[in-house]
């Protein structure tokens, strides 16, 4: 039980004396009982703000902070209650009831800390009512989670007096009429520190809590270019949970930022020893855990267990599916309820009226712990996979018709699961499962650039590609040959397409092969075999035609109109682009209608329509925009900066690129890196930045014969200019040593010398 404060019961006894009294307790006693936080509190600008704004509100008597244990309520608590004292002449008292097991010994917990005495038989609701029945005072109820049932009392309390508020902290919601609820969510944590500085990083909240507890821990630590990364890590990892942060920070005194990053796996070990003065539950992450999983009911504890085979997310229809396929709508939402009110799981906007719930990392980690213990673990990946098999398959043929960005956004919020079945189904064997899944998810992944582990994934899969059937032999190998293209490696990729070919050619279905022989057609256009690329294409361009397939004859027109563009037959190029166009539109097909559009900006660049490929290419960018596809936004930014730069519009192009070069990065595209490398290495020169330029010239010149980076014949005059202006201004010597330094940096640092700032801006 909580002791009470001896200055508060003398300062309580007062007040059940008369109002002069009490005024006189006022201006000579303390007004609260609060503790006195040893650390400064870090961020909560936006939940303090909440909190005065309701207890202020005199229609507000009941706030309760909920959220997940080791968020921070009772922090946010203490710190609201501090700053409502000069509203509260009667007093703010902080009752503690995390001790607490008994649901009966709150009321006593409370009038203890009020300072009230027993009376006689006289129920202790009775003598809390009377003691504050109009008096203006703030109660602080910290940790109600493990006496729920106890809520009656507080209703009773705000039923029968007039002036008392109460704030409550609990991992799950009061349910009481005028209850209202502030949820504290985790401090903000940067989702890819690998892009910031460290001054950047340090500006998310969860990354400076960890420098300020890890400086308690050993006070010449500072975040640095060399730490930055792996603590932004750590905190993401962690979910910023400012308890695990805490914890994290903590083990500073004997591991780095990155050992601790690397430990992360095994949180649950590693996350121990809290400061001994808080309560034993908060100096453990698996104990903070372990109380919210006591207080479920065991339907809720099943349910929270097998959730947990989802990664990142899920639907309602997937809980159904996967976890209760036996189990009573009314029944499984009830107890998803009961989950979400003791914050264990969390309610998140969808892209359709279906509810979707997720899970902070730390606590799936958790309930998967006990999952595999519980012997459940192996039937629920099974079923998590079939299901999520199931809904790629069914999906596949609408991402490319007329509402392919609702089918689109629909898939997005489930990639962390079809990830997760994917790697489930390489590591056990499944070979034919995980193959069948990527053929289905392919076109969502190349639009929306999911393309990190890809190379890994692939390699695991050929490695057993002769269990496959021909077809998803075929997919397969287009798929590795199309990610070796990004990766610069034609000479593979080629060979792939190559191997697809044959296999798929009077054994598969003739769509498979029309794929096929597009892909080795591209594969031999870098390598300057233009005419054997037409002579595929047609090849692939008549079998479309016989399918009836308007997809893949569209995209054998643009692959034509790409290959008389190569060879500067400008008319025939738009043509034949004009063709793919009207297919494409005709279809809806968003995406493709982007591609179209932007070949058509090439043609008119190239034609020195400047205008036409200005407007043409900004139209294909807000589509891809529309449909957040990565690799369209990439490729249109960069076009567009081509255009730009042909127009005399230096800071636009310069702009343009600058938004493409992080995107191509992230999605690898080493070949489009270095044009749009190129691309900035002209803009520096034209701004008479030629050191940087001569950088950049150097760092691409050993991708330019490997990866095909050619000077388009629109652009070889102003490179001639260039490269005159900087003989003029520099020594061979000079630029020979530009150049070197340049050739010798690999392609983050290339990249970050493409983004560097000019002087001034």
């Amino acid at each position: 039980d909580a002791e009470p404060d001896p200055e508060i019961e003398r300062f309580a006894a007062r007040l059940r004396d008369s109002p002069k009294a009490m005024a006189a307790a006022v201006a000579s006693e303390p007004r609260h009982n609060l503790p006195t936080p040893p650390t400064p509190l870090v961020g909560r600008e936006e939940e303090l703000r909440r909190m005065r704004e309701l207890v202020a509100d005199p229609e507000v008597r009941l706030v309760t902070l909920t959220g997940p244990g080791g968020v921070g309520k009772t922090r946010v608590a203490i710190d609201a209650g501090r700053e409502a004292v000069e509203r509260f002449p009667d007093g703010v008292f902080f009752v503690v009831l995390g001790p607490l097991r008994d649901s009966e010994l709150v009321g006593t917990t409370i009038a203890r800390t009020l300072g009230l005495e027993a009376r006689g038989p006289r129920p202790v609701e009775d003598a809390l009512v009377e003691a504050l029945r109009e008096r203006r005072c703030l109660l602080v109820l910290d940790s109600f989670e493990g006496v729920l049932s106890a809520a009656d009392l507080l209703a009773e309390l705000l039923r029968e007096t007039e002036s008392p508020k109460a704030i409550v902290t609990s991992r799950s919601v009061l349910r009481l009429l005028g209850e209202h609820v502030l949820p504290v969510p985790p401090l903000r944590a940067p989702s890819d520190p690998r892009r910031l500085t460290p001054d950047q990083t340090r500006a998310y909240e969860a990354v400076d809590l960890f420098v300020q507890r890890a400086r308690a821990a050993r006070p010449d630590f500072e975040l640095t270019e060399g730490n930055h990364v792996a603590v932004g890590e750590v905190c993401a990892h962690l979910d910023g949970l400012p308890l695990a942060i805490e914890l994290a920070a903590a083990r500073t005194r004997l591991l780095s930022p990155g050992m601790i990053r690397d430990r992360l796996s095994n949180r649950f070990e590693l996350l121990t020893g809290g400061p001994r003065d808080l309560p034993e539950r908060h100096q453990k992450l698996r104990a903070t855990f372990d109380w919210s999983y006591d207080l479920l009911s065991e339907r809720e504890r099943r349910l929270f267990r097998r959730v947990s085979v989802f990664v990142g997310g899920c639907s309602l229809a997937a809980v159904r599916e996967v976890c209760e396929p036996e189990g009573e709508e009314g029944e499984i939402l009830d107890e998803l309820a009961g989950l979400v009110d003791a914050s264990l799981l969390s309610r998140v906007e969808s892209v359709d009226d279906e509810p979707r719930f997720e899970m902070l990392e730390s606590i799936r980690e958790y309930a998967w712990e006990i999952l595999v213990g519980e012997g459940e673990a192996d039937d629920l990946r099974r079923r998590h996979a079939v299901y999520y098999l199931d809904q790629a398959e069914r999906l596949e043929p609408r991402l490319t018709g007329r509402d392919q960005e609702l089918w689109l956004d629909r898939l997005a919020p489930e990639h962390h699961n079809m990830q997760a079945v994917l790697d489930w189904a390489l590591e056990r064997g499944d070979f034919e499962l995980a193959v069948r899944l990527g053929s289905a998810l392919w076109w969502f992944w190349w639009v929306r650039g999911h393309f990190t582990g890809m190379r890994r994934r692939l390699d695991r899969a050929l490695a057993e590609r002769s269990r496959l059937s021909p077809s998803l032999q075929t997919n397969l190998l287009v798929a590795s040959g199309a990610i070796a293209s990004m990766d610069g490696d034609h000479e593979r990729a080629l060979a792939e397409f190559q191997e697809a070919f044959a296999v798929g050619r009077g054994t598969v279905g003739r769509r498979e092969v029309v794929r096929a022989l597009r892909s080795m057609a591209f594969a031999l256009s870098r390598r300057g075999e233009f005419e054997r690329a037409v002579e595929l294409l047609e090849e692939s361009h008549g079998l479309a035609r016989e399918l009836d397939s308007p997809s893949d004859l569209s995209a054998a027109l643009r692959g034509l109109a790409k290959m008389r563009f190569n060879q500067r037959r400008y008319e025939d190029a738009e043509r034949l682009y004009r063709e793919a166009l009207e297919i494409d539109r005709g279809r809806g097909d968003r995406q493709s209608t982007a591609w179209s559009l932007a070949g058509l900006g090439e043609v008119a660049r190239h034609r020195e329509d400047l205008d036409e490929a200005a407007r043409l290419l900004e139209e294909g960018l807000a589509l891809c925009r529309e449909l957040d596809s990565k690799p369209g936004i990439a490729y249109l930014l960069l076009s567009s900066g081509h255009v730009a730069r042909s127009r005399g519009v230096v800071d636009e192009a310069e702009a343009r690129y600058r938004e493409a070069l992080p995107l191509l990065g992230e999605l690898g595209n080493r070949r489009r890196i270095g044009v749009c490398l190129l691309g900035l290495a002209a803009v520096a020169m034209r701004k008479g930045e030629i050191h940087r330029a001569l950088l950049l010239f150097g760092a691409v010149e050993p991708m330019r014969e490997p990866m095909g980076i050619q000077i388009a014949p629109v652009d070889e005059e102003e490179f001639q200019k260039a490269e005159l202006r900087v003989r003029e201004t520099l020594s061979e010597e000079e630029i020979q040593e530009l150049r070197r330094r340049g050739r010798e940096m690999d392609l983050e640092e290339a990249i970050a010398v493409g983004l560097q700032a000019a002087p001034g801006q």
